[in-house]
């Protein structure tokens, strides 16, 4: 019995020796598994912290795909601004053509109103030429190549109506006269007054025959307006606009009237700057 027993309790301790390295085997078997729970935890733990940093990095990406469609959407206002600017210049640019082109037929129009002038302004220079350069500031003598006398104020009166006669020279303001040019219409004509009365030489205007000549203010009227026609040098006949008619020193009175143009000496007069 004693040996059954020792033997029992050799199996028995070999038991428990085997139980005890179950137990070491299965204390090894946990710790790895804690060690590979541990591990698991930690590779969840970094996965988590990617897949919030993926999250993150998502939510940057979606801010700024919203951010480029705001840019993309204010490139596109400014460029429909943009095309509404050219399209305003375009506009602008026509109307400006336009009104360049009223301005030009403008210029045009004054450059021919000038080129007009200028032709008129070398008619008149071509017919103060021809009537020897009379000035308005400059004085002349008239005297008629008929009798060598020069046309007078008599005895200096300043009254209207006064009729013109005729002296030899004697250097008196009386025998002074200015030619005034007109212009206009009457560039060809000129008033005619006197240096002392200051007065026009005129006809009286329902005189169309054998009218006296007068003097009374410069009123601009046609009887008071006087045509130069060149005899020859110095030389010319006196034509009134009112009738034509040209002043003469009559035959028969040796007054000065006016008649019609037949080119003889009582009709000629010899205008002198004094």
């Amino acid at each position: 019995s004693l040996e059954i027993s020792k033997q029992e309790s050799t199996n028995s301790s070999q038991k428990l020796t085997d139980e005890q390295q179950k137990c070491q085997q299965l204390e090894q078997s946990l710790e790895t598994s804690k060690q590979e729970l541990t591990d698991s935890s930690q590779k969840l733990a970094d996965e988590q912290q990617r897949s919030q940093q993926l999250e993150k990095s998502l939510e940057i990406s979606k801010q700024e795909s919203t951010d480029s469609s705001q840019k993309l959407a204010d490139e596109q206002q400014k460029y429909q601004q943009f095309e509404k600017s050219v399209e305003e210049s375009k506009q602008e640019s026509a109307s400006f053509s336009n009104q360049l082109n009223v301005e030009q037929k403008k210029c045009q129009k004054l450059e021919d109103s000038l080129e007009n002038a200028r032709k008129k302004m070398s008619e008149l220079s071509q017919q103060f030429e021809k009537s020897d350069n009379f000035q308005p500031e400059k004085m002349y003598s008239i005297k008629s190549i008929n009798n060598g006398n020069f046309l007078d104020i008599p005895k200096g009166s300043a009254k209207n109506n006064t009729p013109i006669g005729q002296e030899t020279w004697n250097g008196s303001k009386n025998q002074q006269w200015y030619f005034q040019p007109l212009g206009g219409d009457d560039s060809e004509y000129y008033h005619i007054f006197s240096a002392k009365t200051k007065k026009c030489l005129g006809i009286s205007s329902s005189d169309n025959k054998e009218g006296v000549l007068n003097q009374y203010p410069c009123y601009g009227t046609d009887n008071q307006k006087w045509k130069l026609i060149e005899i020859s040098d110095n030389n010319f006949a006196i034509q009134c606009k009112q009738n034509g008619l040209i002043l003469e020193v009559s035959k028969k009175t040796t007054k000065i009237i006016q008649q019609e143009l037949n080119d003889i000496n009582n009709q000629h007069w010899e205008l002198t700057e004094l």
